[in-house]
């Protein structure tokens, strides 16, 4: 497979706290927090494993937990 990505992704797994601050395509889950852990980190974004879902183009508060 060709990677595209600017920047190396690092598989690495940290506890992140979530805060959905904005979420248009699905209102409800505005001001809801959970914990999930991530599964790899880029300079430039990161990908997480959760069981909620989350609407591309919402705006996430995160907190990670070292």
């Amino acid at each position: 497979m060709n990677e595209k990505r600017k920047h190396q992704r690092v598989k690495e797994s940290a506890v992140i706290s979530v805060k959905v601050l904005s979420a248009p395509d699905i209102p409800a889950l505005e001001g809801k927090s959970f914990s999930c852990r991530t599964t790899d980190v880029a300079i430039e974004g990161l990908s997480l494993l959760t069981d909620i879902r989350v609407p591309v183009g919402a705006y996430l508060e995160l907190d990670i937990i070292l």
